[in-house]
């Protein structure tokens, strides 16, 4: 028998290669042949350091093949895209979820880490390899790792900029720094084909994955400083060297504050190779300086995404035996980062058939809307405390809404609350409401209580004094008309149609003849119940939607 052992750190993986021939019956022992195999990439790891040397792009190619070989239920290599000199520009996957084989679970969060967008700032580079392979040999041996795959889907990218790192060049090949290529702000409102022309092959693959993918949280990962910065980098009222904050402010300021506090000491705001300093290590992007069109505002305006960027060292490329300090420096930070997806709240929006509802608004407290995935899924980070939350969705046969939800938020990192919400149709109707009073009035609006009396099952929306028709009578009376607008309470709404016309739900139209049919059992429902005369008022519809 012959044994062939590979160990790994910490003696976590150990493979045991066997073959063996029986010598045949009444002969000696004949030597022994082995059988041919296919050949299989194969690295072995003889420094005891986790990250030992800088990988070209072919070995950083070689060493992700070689983890998705070994752990394919759990890791797989895909592609984005090619830079600019046809060079890939490879992700690794990692998760136990099951998304690596087939499609992936419902309310499972994506969470990217993208590195080496400036081809000279190789560290996060070589972070994003080891943190591949940690993730995927802990996997069932470390308690946290395991719970960590098995809860989020993670997509590692170590170099954005493979050219530029070929070359040890900031830019890629045309001279172009990926990190001023994406959309911003001026963008907004354009279309997907618009938002991707005259791009880097490098950003534009990103800009469609980041598009095309419900991501939660993402990090991006540069050199030259010892800091965390965060958006804005750039907005309309941006000033260089003041805070610009976005919806989301406290949200990004506490994770990048936990990245921080988990690294020996970036915590401190200092670093050996400049003498200034950020408090608790951390900078908003504008107030550090301006970035104009760069990759973690894009993510921010045009996706859920919440994308920070980790300046991890003082030199963009160090010595190779400072790699693995470096990696020991960032471990458990690349972790807690990882686990924050799974925080906040998190939830599906359906309609009222039970269908998953795809692009809607989920609004929570006053940060920054996110829109559901395909799915319907909705994630959001928050800090901890009190929110409302509710969805919506409007076009032009209506609008869709659920109803306010109020949750607690905990610090609780890697727990989050869950709150599915329920849409239903958001029916409008205006009302003509008028009468004739006895004597003179100064104030036309000293009647809106008596009025809304009347209506029962109805949310108000405005009330306005018709001026043009009010007017005096000869009698020393008044005529007084006001325009009510309501939203019809969906319940008694639902009943009516139920009762009358045997449907089980009322969905918002999906057609102009839809729209027709649903306007016209409104103004059923609704002249039925409130129409006509009622005490000394008469009430008449004027629209509905």
């Amino acid at each position: 028998m012959v044994l062939r052992f590979t160990t790994h750190k910490n003696d976590r993986v150990s493979k045991c290669c066997a073959e063996f021939k029986k010598p045949r019956r009444g002969i000696g022992k004949r030597k022994k042949k082995r059988k041919k195999t296919q050949k299989i990439l194969e690295i072995e790891y003889i420094d005891p350091s986790f990250i030992q040397k800088y990988h070209s792009h072919e070995d950083m190619i070689d060493a992700l093949d070689l983890l998705s070989q070994k752990y394919p239920s759990i890791v797989k290599r895909y592609s984005i895209g090619r830079s600019e000199e046809e060079r890939e520009l490879a992700v690794i996957q990692i998760s136990a979820t099951g998304s690596v084989k087939g499609k992936r679970p419902l309310l499972v969060p994506m969470v990217k880490y993208v590195a080496n967008i400036h081809g000279d700032e190789t560290v996060g580079k070589e972070l994003l390899i080891g943190l591949a392979r940690y993730l995927a040999e802990g996997y069932g041996q470390n308690l946290r790792i395991t719970n960590l795959l098995n809860t989020t889907d993670i997509h590692l990218v170590p170099s954005l900029n493979p050219d530029g790192n070929f070359y040890e060049s900031r830019h890629n090949i045309n001279d172009e720094d990926l990190n001023r290529d994406f959309p911003g702000w001026r963008d907004l409102g354009k279309t997907r084909w618009e938002l991707l022309q005259n791009r880097q092959k490098e950003s534009a693959s990103v800009i469609r994955w980041v598009l095309d993918n419900p991501f939660v949280l993402s990090l991006s990962f540069h050199e030259g400083r010892v800091l965390v910065n965060y958006p804005w980098d750039d907005s309309p009222a941006a000033v260089e060297g003041e805070k610009a904050c976005c919806p989301d402010d406290a949200v990004f300021s506490k994770l990048s504050q936990l990245y921080a506090n988990n690294h020996p000491f970036m915590w401190t705001g200092k670093c050996l190779c400049h003498s200034d300093t950020f408090d608790q290590g951390i900078s908003n992007g504008a107030e550090w300086y301006l970035v104009d069109n760069g990759m973690q505002d894009f993510n921010y305006l045009f996706s859920n995404c919440l994308e920070i960027t980790v300046e991890l060292s003082c030199w963009k490329k160090p010595e190779e035996h400072i790699l693995n300090t470096e990696w020991e420096n960032n471990v458990d930070s690349l972790l807690v980062l990882l686990e924050s997806a799974c925080s906040g709240v998190k939830g599906i929006v359906s309609g009222e058939d039970g269908s998953a509802m795809h692009g809607v608004s989920v609004s929570v407290g006053k940060e920054k809307d996110v829109i559901t995935s395909r799915n319907g899924e909705y994630w959001k980070i928050l800090t901890p405390g009190r929110y409302q939350i509710y969805a919506f969705h409007e076009n032009q046969y209506g609008r869709v809404e659920s109803v306010l939800h109020v949750i607690n938020v905990f610090d609780s990192i890697g727990k989050s609350v869950r709150c599915d919400l329920m849409m239903h149709l958001c029916a409008k109707q205006t009302f003509l409401v008028n009468t004739v009073k006895v004597g003179f009035f100064i104030d036309d609006m000293k009647f809106k209580d008596e009025v809304l009396t009347l209506f029962h099952d109805t949310s108000l929306i405005s009330f306005n004094v018709v001026k043009e028709e009010c007017k005096n009578l000869s009698d020393n009376s008044r005529h007084i008309v006001y325009s009510v607008e309501f939203t019809l309470l969906p319940e008694p709404l639902f009943e009516f149609f139920k009762e009358r016309w045997g449907e089980p739900f009322v969905r918002r139209p999906l057609s102009d003849v839809e729209s027709k049919k649903l306007n016209r059992r409104i103004h059923i429902y609704a002249s039925e119940k409130w129409c006509g005369r009622k005490e000394d008022w008469s009430i008449k519809l004027k629209e509905s939607i």
